[in-house]
């Protein structure tokens, strides 16, 4: 009895307290509420994607729809009193409409179908219908419509029209002259007289200039005061014509005209022109160097430097030398300030224009730079811009065995430049670099910044506080928002999921040809589209080296290839006979190849259907064809 008495207490001593049993259920009560919460938030702000599983893989009928377009959203700064609406306008409201004769198609806009254009530094948009300016006063949201044809022009159509930089200044072009309004209510003051159809155009560019020269169509320039503008005037009535034909539409085939100088003839004269826009209209021309002073040269480039003083780059036919020169709009005198030599290689500096400074005193340029035994590299040179400085040699800025490929911005305050370049392999990355502070640092803006995006294009804020970043390849196209003092941190506004590229076109095409006829069947097949075959009927703008070659004497060479040539029958830029010369002799020796042409398609496609059909049924088709046909190109794997 001793012993099992000691044993109870001994169990009775370790036992404590009672448990909270009701504390325990209430805890988990709560705990329990708070899962179900959490739970019930996940499942509610989960986006249904449950419509994904019923999706198939992706093929190439997804390939055609509007989601795997590559867009352009053309991100632009807007005058200050429009801020507020910057990240919607500049997405609808900057798309330049106006077109040349060239590149018309039946997708630009119906006689009055509204599109959106610019906008004014008075908070104006300006849109194309027709004759007719659409203003909206985005400051107060009161919207008028204004006709612009001018009185002694009623039955005409406009050509181009774009605003001023001061206030509601505006300039149009009817009938290949030039019409300027200080004020929209104003009437429209007549600057050009000159205008012949297919003959003069004054301030927009012909076939020549726009596709060759300038790059562009409107051919005018403001100086940033707006007292002044300058314009070109181009002269074809010694330039051959050349006849495009036009299949659709009609029992009948339609013609169209128009200036094209091939190797041999006569090109185009181009004259620039300086005109006085306040007070009474009074116009000079800027007389060109002595070296440059004929009919058979080109003008490339022209930047206002102030209000009264222009740069302005001549070229010669053969487009192996280039001046440079600084033109008083006052006088129209003209004083060279470089003279250099240019080979193919620097031809895509024909159109870069110089940086200045603020005080006018400087600009910077690209310029070829002798970097020992490597020969000539591009390179940031300065010279000074007053005319009555005498010329100097270049002060060069940067140097090395690489290229700087185009300048973009200058930002004195903080004594930075920014430009592209290749620098350590690294091709067409943005940069910045200490320019005026006599110490150089150099900081590239986009390496390592997206993973598969090596070539860059970019545009900056007039300020250089932010930059639009076009990201170009060789992954997904893409366009991004970044601040110059962080580049890291951005706004992406577009990005493309599929991108495809056809290289071989025009001299990609002359280029394709002559391997195959050079390699004896190296390549198993090809696709070349719009070749150049014989550079004898290809524009005189084209380089005198190269305007004695041609492919079709060495056609025979073609026979036993595998290739598929593609042409539009209205390419204004390389003609169809180009093509039609080829499969002339193609025919004569027998060959094997496949053809595809597409009616009234210029040089590049214009309508959707044709896009379509020339990547997923002429060129994929093709390939996908011949592959089935080589089936020991793809060896099988082991297990597969």
């Amino acid at each position: 009895l001793l012993m099992v008495k000691i044993r109870d207490q001994d169990l009775g001593s370790t036992g404590g307290p009672p448990r909270n049993w009701k504390g325990i259920g209430i805890a988990m009560v709560v705990i329990l509420g708070v899962m179900s919460l959490v739970t019930l938030s996940i499942f509610l702000l989960t986006p249904d994607e449950s419509h994904l599983l019923l999706l198939s893989r992706l093929t190439l009928e997804n390939l055609e729809s509007e989601d795997f377009r590559v867009h352009d959203p053309c991100a632009t700064p807007l005058p200050l009193c429009i801020l507020h609406f910057h990240f919607v306008l500049t997405l609808h409201l900057h798309r330049a409409v106006f077109t040349s004769p060239f590149k018309q198609s039946k997708n630009d806009p119906e006689p009055y179908e509204f599109v959106p254009c610019s906008v004014s530094n008075a908070c104006e948009v300006i849109v194309q219908s027709c004759s007719i300016l659409v203003r909206v006063f985005l400051c107060t949201y009161f919207r008028e419509i204004t006709d612009l044809t001018p009185s002694e022009e009623d039955t005409s159509v406009l050509q181009y029209a774009a605003w001023g930089p001061q206030g509601n200044q505006l300039v149009s072009v009817f009938e290949n002259d030039i019409y300027y309004k200080p004020d929209v209510f104003s009437k429209a003051m007549r600057l050009t007289a000159t205008g012949r159809n297919g003959m003069v155009v004054n301030g927009l560019s012909d076939w020549t200039y726009e596709e060759e020269i300038l790059l562009k169509y409107p051919a005018f320039w403001w100086a940033k005061d707006g007292a002044r503008l300058a314009y070109l005037s181009i002269n074809n009535s010694a330039t051959p014509f050349m006849e495009i034909h036009h299949f659709l539409g009609g029992i009948y085939p339609s013609n169209f005209l128009y200036p094209y100088p091939k190797a041999g003839s006569r090109i185009p004269s181009a004259s620039l022109f300086v005109v006085n826009l306040y007070g009474p209209a009074h116009t000079l021309e800027m007389i060109p160097p002595d070296s440059h002073n004929s009919r058979d040269s080109y003008i490339s480039m022209v930047s206002w430097i102030s209000s009264t003083r222009l740069t302005v780059r001549w070229l010669n036919r053969a487009q192996n030398q280039s001046v440079l020169c600084v033109c008083e709009a006052t006088t129209g005198a003209c004083s060279e300030r470089h003279q250099m030599a240019m080979d193919f290689w620097h031809n895509n500096q024909q159109q870069e224009e110089p940086l200045f400074t603020a005080d006018a005193s400087l600009f910077y340029l690209i310029l070829p730079a002798k970097q020992g035994a490597r020969g000539e590299f591009l390179h940031i040179a300065s010279l000074p811009a007053q005319t009555s400085t005498p010329s100097v040699s270049p002060r060069f800025l940067t140097s090395g065995n690489w290229d700087v490929t185009s300048l973009c911005a200058l930002d004195e305050e903080n004594d930075k430049m920014y430009d592209r370049s290749n620098l350590m392999s690294k091709p067409f990355h943005l940069e910045s670099l200490k320019t005026l502070g006599g110490v150089f640092h150099r900081q590239c803006l986009t390496c390592n910044l997206f993973e598969r995006c090596s070539f860059f294009k970019a545009d900056f804020s007039p300020n250089q506080t932010y930059f639009t970043l076009y990201c170009l390849g060789p992954g997904v196209p893409k366009v991004t928002i970044h601040s110059t003092s962080d580049p890291s941190s951005n706004l992406q506004l577009q990005s493309s999921d599929i991108s495809f590229l056809l290289s071989s076109q025009g001299f990609g095409g002359y280029l394709g040809l002559k391997m195959l006829t050079a390699t004896d069947q190296m390549f198993k097949c090809a696709a070349v589209m719009a070749p150049i075959t014989d550079f004898k009927l290809y524009n005189a703008n084209m380089l005198f080296f190269l305007q004695a070659a041609s492919l079709l004497d060495d056609i025979h060479k073609l026979k036993d290839e595998n290739f598929l040539l593609i042409h539009g029958t209205a390419d204004a830029r390389v003609h169809f006979q180009h093509s039609a010369e080829l499969l002339s002799r193609l025919v004569k020796v027998e060959a094997n190849y496949t053809l595809q042409l597409y009616p009234d398609e210029g040089h590049s496609l214009r309508e959707e259907r044709s896009n379509q059909h020339l990547y997923f049924d002429s060129i994929l088709g093709f390939f996908f064809f011949f592959f089935r046909l080589q089936p020991s190109m793809f060896p099988e794997r082991p297990g597969r």
